[in-house]
C-alpha cells in the first residue's frame, strides 16, 4: 500500500516535472514571440507614420505650383476687377467713390466683382490689415477685401499692396521638411530609448 502510494507520488512528481518542462518550452517561445511581435508591430507603425508624413509633405510640395497658380488667378479674376472699377470711377470723377457708390456700381456692373468689401475709414478695417493703414489720408486711399471662401484677401491702395495667401515655391520645401521631422520624431525617440538593445 505504502509502496503503491509512494509510486503514485513519484509518478505525480514526474508528471508535474514534465508539465513544468513542457510549459517552459511552450511559454518561453510564446513570450519571445510576443516580444518580437510587439517589436515588429511598433516598428511597422513607426515606419508607417514616417511614410505617411513624408507622403503628405511630398504631396504638398507637388501641389504647390497649382496653389501658386490659383493664388495668382484669384488676384487677376477677383481682386483686380474691383480695383479697375474703383480706378475708372476715380478717373471719371476725380475722386474715390463712397462706400454706397461702390456698392451701387458693384451691383450694376456685369464684371465679376465677387464678394468685395470696400473700406474708406480706419475703424472699418479688418484687424488683419490695420497695421498697414495707420495714419493715412483716407480721402485718396482705400482698403479692398475680397472673400475667398474661407478667408479674406486684401488690396491696400496706399502701398499698392496685395495681402493675400501668397504661396511661394519655398513653402512646399519647408512643408516637406516639417512633415519629415514630424514623421521622424517617434522613430528617433524609439531608437533612443532602445539604443542599448541595438547591436
Amino acid at each position: 500500500m505504502h509502496r503503491r502510494y509512494g509510486l503514485c507520488q513519484s509518478l505525480q512528481h514526474h508528471q508535474v516535472c514534465w508539465c513544468v518542462i513542457i510549459c517552459d518550452y511552450i511559454s518561453l517561445p510564446l513570450l519571445l514571440m510576443s516580444k518580437l511581435t510587439r517589436k515588429i508591430l511598433i516598428n511597422f507603425f513607426l515606419i508607417a507614420w514616417l511614410c505617411f508624413f513624408t507622403w503628405a509633405g511630398v504631396n504638398i510640395l507637388l501641389s504647390n505650383p497649382k496653389q501658386i497658380a490659383r493664388d495668382k488667378d484669384f488676384i487677376t479674376n477677383e481682386i483686380n476687377p474691383n480695383i479697375k472699377t474703383i480706378d475708372s470711377f476715380k478717373f471719371a470723377n476725380h475722386r474715390l467713390p463712397t462706400v454706397a457708390e461702390f456698392h451701387k456700381i458693384k451691383h450694376g456692373n456685369s464684371d465679376n466683382l465677387g464678394n468685395a468689401n470696400y473700406v474708406k475709414q480706419y475703424k472699418d478695417v479688418d484687424d488683419d490689415v490695420k497695421s498697414y493703414v495707420k495714419n493715412i489720408d483716407w480721402s485718396d486711399n482705400y482698403v479692398l477685401g475680397v472673400w475667398r471662401g474661407d478667408w479674406w484677401e486684401y488690396y491696400i491702395s496706399y502701398q499698392h499692396k496685395y495681402v493675400t495667401n501668397d504661396t511661394r515655391q519655398s513653402d512646399g520645401f519647408i512643408a516637406l521638411l516639417e512633415f519629415i521631422v514630424i514623421g521622424l520624431i517617434p522613430l528617433s525617440l524609439w531608437l533612443w530609448f532602445n539604443r542599448k538593445n541595438i547591436p
